[in-house]
């Protein structure tokens, strides 16, 4: 399976008179997906500080890193040769509770679109791309987080057939 991961997927997308380009995350694009990394992680910060970090200098080489672990999938958004969003995500399998399905599930771990460049069917592209990805690795079902904070991805993620599983919660301790 890991092998299958790392391949070089190229999709055009034709968007009305543009064409968008869905292609696996490469190290030339480290630059620009700092760049859109910092805008999610400062929406992010912002909304919720204790559960989410500034972004800061460490932000490139956790990219890095996710760039270049063989478990992950790394898809970018390109439109007129720059790189307008992306999307990781990787293959578990529960092995730790014995009362959930042990089906290969795929988990989406961060979608980003570029502010400039959102309600133009970019994430939505990402999501359809990420499916189909997953599907070829034997996934039977996608997930993904989406803080409460955020409604405009929720609709996006509705939008695309994602429905409410369940709820996670979580209590502040006193300090």
């Amino acid at each position: 399976m890991l092998e299958r991961i790392k391949h070089l997927m190229i999709k055009e997308v034709q968007r009305g008179e543009r064409m968008l380009e869905i292609r696996t995350a490469q190290e030339s694009d480290l630059e620009r997906l700092t760049e859109l990394h910092r805008q999610i992680s400062q929406f992010h910060f912002e909304q919720a500080p204790r559960v989410f970090n500034a972004p800061s200098e460490k932000d490139k080489a956790f990219l890095h890193r996710v760039l270049n672990d063989d478990h992950r999938w790394f898809a970018v958004a390109v439109e007129h040769d720059k790189v307008v969003g992306f999307i990781t995500a990787k293959i578990d399998i529960n092995e730790t509770v014995s009362f959930m399905s042990f089906e290969p599930i795929c988990r989406i771990n961060t979608v980003v679109v570029d502010e400039a460049h959102r309600s133009k069917g970019i994430g939505g592209a990402l999501l359809k791309a990420c499916r189909e990805w997953s599907e070829g690795q034997g996934a039977v079902e996608t997930r993904l987080e989406v803080m409460a904070f955020n409604p405009a991805a929720k609709k996006l993620y509705e939008r695309h057939g994602f429905r409410v599983q369940s709820h996670t919660m979580s209590c502040f301790h006193d300090k």
